[in-house]
């Protein structure tokens, strides 16, 4: 599976033109060094756009975000794309999604199930937040499954032994990919966008906006790092095998 993650860091900026061009760019450089994409990743909050003094959200640019993803995805017919996660709005419910697309369509939306204010991003917006069921949130890339998962999700989510790999997408300063006791049975890939930057040690801060672990039962250590086939400023693309 040929995997592109999207570097991107809401810190140091973030617009919806902003973001397009480097999401853009990296669909680029991945076609061109892994000869294809599989599946594309970006951070948790990468299709949010909103003040952040009022936290009210601008959901026209939301709407503007998935109209670029499709036109994308036309162009990238064969690529699963996940561009991060924006606000969805049904009436006076406020969901916080994972859009799929694939072949010029929104063809799926995950929805997360944990709550690190998302209920009161809700209520600034007149809103209420509706979360959704993890367990659901997988889809399936040339045959192999991707479990999904949206930040805190991560750890709480049931992720089934038939999974090829666990992509996470993060805003989190403590995000990365973890064994637990109730996991480490089965073996799969671990890839991480993430829009901080992580905590490190002495107070310190790692920019790491994308990284991949495997985990095998066959290897030992059985936890190791993927180092990406390719790294450029935008992006890290994986081949995973």
């Amino acid at each position: 599976m040929k995997v592109v993650g999207i570097k991107h860091l809401l810190k140091r900026g973030h617009s919806l033109t902003s973001y397009t061009n480097k999401f853009e760019e990296a669909m680029v450089d991945g076609t061109f060094f892994l000869d294809g994409i599989d599946l594309a990743l970006g951070p948790d909050y990468a299709l949010y756009f909103y003040q952040k003094r009022t936290n009210k959200i601008d959901f026209s640019e939301v709407d503007k975000a998935v109209e670029f993803f499709r036109a994308l995805s036309a162009v990238y017919p064969e690529t699963s794309i996940i561009p991060g996660t924006m606000p969805y709005k049904i009436k006076d419910k406020l969901f916080h999604v994972a859009p799929i697309f694939i072949n010029g369509q929104l063809d799926d939306m995950l929805l997360k199930e944990s709550d690190c204010g998302e209920a009161r991003l809700a209520k600034a917006n007149g809103l209420e937040y509706k979360k959704g069921d993890s367990s659901e949130n997988y889809v399936y890339v040339n045959g192999k499954k991707v479990a999904v998962e949206i930040c805190s999700d991560f750890g709480k989510q049931r992720v089934s032994k038939d999974t090829f790999l666990e992509a996470i997408l993060a805003f989190d300063n403590l995000g990365g990919f973890s064994i637990r006791a109730d996991n480490d049975d089965f073996s799969r890939y671990g890839l991480i966008c993430n829009s901080v930057k992580r905590a490190g040690t002495n107070g310190s801060n790692k920019v790491i906006p994308v990284d991949c672990s495997q985990y095998s039962l066959d290897n030992f250590p059985k936890q190791r790092v993927v180092e990406p086939s390719y790294e450029t400023k935008d992006s890290c693309g994986y081949i995973l095998t």
